[in-house]
């Protein structure tokens, strides 16, 4: 600008948002980033899974002065960086489904999780884990579902506290144990 426009170059700088010692100054790259470019370079083509922080670990005792934001400027700037793994998706076997015939053939399992609001108290969160014949529901009859009905194996009632063990037992009608069960 300040030879093709005939500008002065306070003009030209301001215009552009440059400050004059950044215009005057030419950069060098020092000898040591020299080294430590080369270094780097050679640290990540002979190890391809380690980034800038463990190059930066691995050069720390070679030179004390240098920093990770250093390793990673010089690191990025050579055009280095650890190739990403492509996952690779495993396809099973597929099996159908088969479709049951008969009760007690084919089973659903799911686990259930509710709160318990008590007022007055703090509210307990319960996971149980119910098991269900698929026939009745396939079916849509809700009078073989009488017959068997889905039934709770297992209850858990959270991680124990000092001293006690889980709590894992069946349905019950007891009313005044917490969370409906023993």
């Amino acid at each position: 600008m300040v030879c093709e426009h005939r500008m002065s170059e306070r003009h030209a700088c301001a215009l552009v948002g440059l400050s004059r010692d950044t215009y005057r100054h030419v950069g060098r790259a020092s000898a040591l980033n020299v080294e430590l470019r080369d270094q780097i370079i050679q640290t990540a083509h002979t190890r391809r899974r380690w980034g800038y922080r463990m190059i930066h670990d691995v050069l720390r005792p070679q030179y004390p002065d240098i920093n990770h934001k250093r390793v990673y400027r010089i690191y990025t700037d050579a055009g280095l960086s650890i190739r990403k793994r492509k996952k690779v998706k495993r396809i099973g076997e597929r099996v159908p489904l088969v479709a049951a015939l008969t009760v007690n053939q084919t089973w659903s399992m799911d686990f259930v999780s509710d709160a318990i609001a008590r007022p007055g108290a703090i509210s307990r969160r319960i996971k149980c884990l119910t098991v269900a014949d698929d026939l009745p529901r396939m079916r849509g009859h809700p009078q073989t579902s009488a017959l068997v009905a889905p039934t709770l194996l297992a209850c858990w009632t959270g991680p124990p506290r000092f001293g006690d063990t889980p709590k894992r037992s069946g349905p019950t009608t007891d009313r005044n144990s917490p969370a409906g069960h023993s």
